[in-house]
C-alpha cells in the first residue's frame, strides 16, 4: 500500500504549528518546585568554580571527550527498520520507508512519539545518580554519558518523523538541538534557532552536501562540542556541593533530557509540517 499526503492541513496540523511557534517565542526556562531549587546553584556555583584553575583541565578532558561522542554516528542511530515495525503496527499499514513516516497524518506520528519522553528522562535520572556519587572527577565522565543518551533520543524523534539521522547535515541539526536545549540565554537561544532553520531549509531543499561542507562539520562539531562542555560543567559543578551533589547530578541530566527531548518534539515535528505543505500550517 502506497501513503500519500493530505493537500490541505488538518486542524490538528494548524492547532501543532500554533503550538510550536508558542514554544519557540517562551522564554528559556521556566523552572518550578525543586527544579527552581536545584538549577539555583548550577549557576552560582558553576560560574564561580569555572574560575578556578584546575577547572580548565576539567573542561578540557570534557571537550575532547565530547568531540568523540559528537562524530561517532553510532551514537546517533536507531534501527529504523524497528520504528517502520512499531509504526505498522499502530496504523495497521504498511511502513517500510521513511518517506511513508513523512506521509502519516501528524497524529499517528504524535502517538508513535509520546512514550519517548517518559523512556528517555528514566534513563537520564538513573544514569546522574550513578555518577553523581563521583563528585567532580565523575563530571566528564557524566557530561559525555547524558549527552550521548541524548544523542540517541534526537535519533529516534528524527527517524520517527522520518529523517535520516545518518546524514552528516542531519547530525549538526541534532547538535544544535543539543545547544539549544543547553541555552539559558535569550541570546544564545535566538542565535541556536536560527542555525537550525538555516539547516532545515538547507535539508528541506535537498541541499547538496559538498567537500567543503564535510571539512566545515567537523569544524562546527568542535565548536559545538566547546559550548556544550562549558555549559553543562557549569551546570554540573554543582555536584561537589556536598548538601545537593547527588539529587543535583540525577535531576539535572533529568532536566537537560526533558529539554532535548521538548526540542526533538517541536522542531521535528515543524519540519515535518514545512516539508509536507511547504508553508507555515496556519495560512490554510
Amino acid at each position: 500500500m502506497t501513503l500519500t499526503p493530505a493537500t490541505m492541513p488538518s486542524a490538528y496540523e494548524i492547532d501543532a504549528w500554533r503550538r510550536i511557534r508558542e514554544w519557540k517565542d517562551e522564554p528559556p526556562s521556566r523552572p518550578s518546585g525543586f527544579s527552581r531549587l536545584v538549577q539555583r546553584p548550577f549557576h552560582r556555583a558553576g560560574d564561580a568554580v569555572l574560575n578556578l584553575p584546575w577547572v580548565g583541565g576539567l573542561v578540557e578532558r570534557t571537550f575532547e571527550g565530547l568531540v568523540g561522542v559528537l562524530s561517532d554516528a553510532a551514537r546517533y542511530t536507531v534501527r529504523p527498520a524497528a520504528v517502520w515495525q512499531r509504526a505498522g503496527r499502530k496504523t495497521g499499514r504498511e511502513v517500510t520507508a521513511a518517506e511513508h513516516l513523512r506521509a502519516l497524518p501528524l497524529e499517528t506520528i504524535d502517538a508513535l512519539l509520546r512514550p519517548l519522553p517518559r523512556k528517555y528522562f528514566s534513563l537520564a535520572a538513573v544514569e546522574g545518580a550513578g555518577t553523581g556519587f563521583l563528585g567532580v572527577w565523575g563530571i566528564p565522565a557524566d557530561i559525555m554519558a547524558v549527552v550521548g543518551l541524548n544523542l540517541r533520543a534526537v535519533g529516534e524523534y528524527a527517524t520517527t518523523c522520518g529523517f535520516d539521522i545518518e546524514r552528516e547535515p542531519e547530525r549538526l541539526f541534532a547538535m544544535h538541538l543539543l545547544t539549544l536545549a543547553g541555552s539559558v540565554d535569550p541570546g544564545d537561544r535566538a542565535a541556536e534557532f536560527a542555525e537550525l532553520d538555516d539547516l532545515a531549509g538547507k535539508l528541506a531543499g535537498r541541499h547538496a552536501w559538498h567537500d567543503l561542507e564535510k571539512q566545515v562539520f567537523f569544524t562546527v562539531l568542535r565548536r559545538i562540542a566547546k559550548m556544550l562542555g562549558v555549559r553543562i560543567t557549569r551546570a554540573k559543578i554543582a555536584q561537589i556541593l556536598p548538601a545537593v551533589g547527588l539529587a543535583a547530578a540525577g535531576s539535572f541530566n533529568a532536566l537537560y533530557t526533558r529539554r532535548v527531548c521538548r526540542a526533538a518534539f517541536f522542531l521535528y515535528r515543524e519540519r515535518l509540517l514545512v516539508e509536507k505543505y511547504g508553508a507555515d500550517p496556519g495560512v490554510f
